[in-house]
């Protein structure tokens, strides 16, 4: 009998040579791959928040989410890989554009140290080549992130995504909410120091939270900080919990929360516009959101960080900064190579 890892690949193989619209993905510590497979081949968007389906929304809020609706879908799970091989972190590939990037960010602290904005998330995508099939790629990814919502999505008529996000935009069951404010990245040690930029930056997207919520929700509880891991990587967060206490439309709720500070900046909306005038090139679903809405009175979303999109012999890998009036243009740029390494790493396992 095959194993469950060629299991997965295989099915996945399969799917994509019948063309149909799936998504594979497991949660934080979950044992299991859930399967959502669409029975029809139509590009959904969500408008209600009242049918239960996986979403899969864009960075740019104007922009529609793309849904699988679990009325016309079949759903199955299937064990994880039990396997505990791992590719080792270096960056394999080519990685163009520095000198462009880091103009970029050098332009976007000038803007910041002029006042236009306190905080401004600069991202950038970087195509590899890559022989590896999809099945393949999404088992690698597996077994690097345990401690991530994991996931590969495709629908014919869009394209096909993977990633290992560490971030939760939300998760609502009855009139509970739980999010975390999350920012700051460095490589992970068991003695992770935060300096004064971090620090600052995680505070700014906490206070967003709380203020936006506020509409919403009484009895808003926030954590101390602390240190979560995700794979090679450290990000400084706290947990808020809160009560929802007044009649709420979902995606009105996501609307004040999406996208938070952590992936687009401080002011929102003038953050927004200098990355969508700036930035050059359109996020598509990098710093968007994914998950379950209406699952069992239970809506359970995650912010797609750690992502690539899959073409035909490449991959694009996505990868951001907060920029301050602090920060370092080469810095930034060794910053997101260094959030890049295992996804780098799984598409050429050399």
């Amino acid at each position: 009998m095959k194993s469950t890892k060629y299991t997965i690949a295989t099915q996945i193989e399969n799917l994509l040579q019948e063309q149909k619209a799936f998504v594979f993905y497991a949660k934080p510590g979950e044992k299991n791959v859930r399967i959502i497979i669409q029975n029809n081949r139509k590009i959904y968007s969500d408008t209600t928040g009242t049918e239960p389906g996986f979403i899969f929304a864009p960075f740019n809020p104007e922009k529609q989410n793309i849904f699988f609706p679990l009325n016309k879908s079949v759903q199955s799970s299937i064990p994880k890989p039990q396997t505990s091989r791992k590719a080792p972190y270096q960056n394999t590939g080519s990685y163009t554009g520095k000198q462009k990037h880091i103009n970029l960010v050098a332009n976007t602290i000038r803007y910041i140290q002029s006042g236009g904005a306190d905080k401004i998330v600069i991202s950038k995508a970087f195509t590899l080549q890559t022989g590896e099939k999809p099945g393949t790629l999404f088992v690698r990814l597996l077994a690097h992130y345990d401690d991530a919502f994991t996931y590969l999505w495709h629908h014919p008529g869009i394209g096909m995504w993977m990633g290992a996000t560490p971030e939760k935009l939300l998760e609502i069951k009855d009139n509970t909410l739980h999010t975390i404010a999350l920012a700051g990245t460095k490589t992970y040690t068991k003695s992770t120091i935060w300096q004064k930029k971090e620090i600052d930056e995680q505070a700014w997207v906490s206070r967003f939270i709380q203020t936006q919520l506020q509409a919403f929700a009484k009895s808003i509880k926030v954590s101390e900080t602390y240190t979560k891991k995700a794979g090679h990587l450290a990000h400084i967060c706290c947990d808020i919990d809160a009560t929802i206490t007044k009649p709420f439309h979902i995606y009105t709720l996501l609307k004040a929360l999406h996208p938070t500070p952590a992936v687009c900046g401080v002011p929102r909306e003038k953050a927004l516009k200098f990355i969508l005038k700036n930035e050059g090139y359109d996020r598509a679903f990098y710093t968007g959101y994914l998950g379950e809405i209406n699952y069992e009175n239970t809506s359970d979303l995650y912010v797609n960080l750690r992502c690539m999109q899959i073409q035909k012999s490449s991959v694009s890998i996505y990868a951001g900064g907060g920029i301050t009036r602090d920060s370092h243009a080469l810095d930034e740029w060794n910053e997101i190579l260094n959030k890049t390494r295992v996804l780098s790493k799984i598409t050429n396992n050399k």
